[in-house]
């Protein structure tokens, strides 16, 4: 289905200053993929922004997307989106004033049994680290980082088992296959950059790590991987904990957040479809018996699942039927 919409939000003028900062300025040559990015802050607050998937053509960068309302219906990293008269630059993407654009939504495939049977993710978690003087690291060694993602050394309460306790075993997240040529410790690697994460956006840290990760791997991401989580060193922009493209293959994570077994829960969550859990007249995240609420700076704990609807909707009430087992 494609929607034409017209919106005010910008003059083109100020669309034009808003992308200056002394690199060229492109106009918007084919589609991008929509999607949304739910970020946790500390203290329980949130912000959403719209982010588009750049076709090669037009660079195929990530962009954080200005011009588009808040309320506007699309279906996150499916739904496409063009404007002949849009601008973009490195980092974003701007839809100025009174302009024409259309979002196409993908077609409806027919229900599937969500849930009848196993999935398995393959999933590369991404260390990061500056060389420049003070630049940054994440505070954990390989093997600690794949050991509180996957449990390879023996952490009992993880990624990989909490979803296979809340599934009836019905989807496991992976250590992903090696990289030739690259040193990785059981689906965990450290990316180097050579730019500094002091005082950046966490946006920009994510795009540090991004292109770096992609020349390693010398192809588009996320290659082999379902999943791709970023761990980004202390010292970007105070706040912010943690983020994830719903629908999408990327989540993010402020240093440690990357070890917690909630955040993981909560950001790999949003990549596989499922939306916050609030109460409502209170915080979006005020439901605390579900991992999709808050998440804690804690390393094996809360021990919990989803929420009566989730589970219900994902069919992680039952047993494995083997005979659809994939």
């Amino acid at each position: 289905m494609k929607i034409v919409l017209t919106f005010l939000a910008l003059s083109c003028f100020g669309a034009k200053e808003s992308l200056a900062s002394n690199e060229s300025i492109k106009r918007m040559g084919s589609s991008c993929t929509l999607e949304r990015i739910p970020v946790q802050m500390l203290g329980g607050g949130i912000y959403e922004d719209h982010q588009c998937v750049m076709d090669i053509a037009d660079g195929g960068g990530i962009l954080n997307v200005e011009g588009l309302p808040d309320e506007v219906e699309y279906v996150s990293a499916k739904s496409k989106f063009y404007s002949g008269d849009a601008y973009f630059n490195s980092t974003t993407l701007i839809v100025p004033e009174g302009v024409d654009y259309d979002i196409e939504d993908p077609v409806l495939e027919p229900e599937q049994n969500i849930g009848s049977a196993r999935v398995t993710n393959s999933v590369l978690v991404v260390r990061g680290e500056s060389t420049a003087d003070g630049g940054g690291v994440v505070g954990v060694t390989l093997a600690e980082l794949s050991d509180s993602v996957f449990g390879t050394a023996g952490d009992p309460i993880n990624l990989r088992t909490q979803y296979m306790a809340c599934s009836y075993e019905k989807i496991e997240f992976k250590p992903g296959p090696p990289m030739d040529g690259v040193d990785a410790v059981n689906g965990a690697v450290t990316v180097t950059t050579p730019s500094s994460f002091s005082g950046v956006s966490n946006y920009v840290g994510e795009s540090y790590l991004r292109a770096a990760l992609q020349t390693m791997m010398g192809r588009s991401l996320p290659g082999d991987y379902d999943q791709i989580m970023f761990c980004i060193p202390p010292g970007t922009s105070a706040g912010w904990i943690a983020y994830a493209s719903v629908n999408g293959w990327r989540s993010v994570y402020n240093n440690l957040w990357c070890t917690y077994v909630s955040s993981q829960m909560h950001e790999i969550g949003h990549n596989i479809g499922l939306a916050h859990s609030g109460i409502t007249g209170s915080s979006e995240y005020a439901d605390q018996s579900d991992m999709m609420g808050y998440s804690y700076s804690q390393d094996d704990s809360p021990v919990m699942c989803f929420n009566a609807p989730k589970i219900f909707v994902y069919q992680y009430t039952s047993p494995i039927d083997n005979s659809l087992e994939h």
